[in-house]
């Protein structure tokens, strides 16, 4: 079951990541923001491959020192406990779930 969670989380993070570049175009924030993790980062290069942003989303990870070998989440190896946490399980395994924003 944490598997499924995990797939679908990181497909709604793929298309949320997709959409707001299709919308404002390259930024490193959103990047940025999705970064905590391996399954993360991988969503956000595929979204921004999906954008035509690929090479400035590579880039832009290799300039901040990530690369093919970071598995763990961004932290773990100073605090593994975090792994226990609502916040980490809710972000990594309940991100489709969350509710649409509607907004101007």
């Amino acid at each position: 079951m944490l598997s499924v969670g995990d797939a679908l989380s990181r497909l709604a993070e793929s298309r949320r990541v997709r959409h707001i570049f299709s919308r404002r175009g390259f930024d490193p924030r959103i990047l940025d923001a999705m970064a905590a993790s391996r399954c993360q980062r991988d969503a956000a290069l595929h979204a921004a491959g999906q954008a035509g942003f690929l090479a400035q989303a590579k880039a832009h990870y290799r300039s901040r020192g990530f690369a093919w070998y970071h598995l763990l989440p961004h932290g773990m190896s100073r605090a593994p406990w975090q792994l226990l946490r609502p916040r980490f399980l809710r972000g990594s395994f309940l991100a489709f779930r969350h509710q649409r924003r509607t907004g101007p």
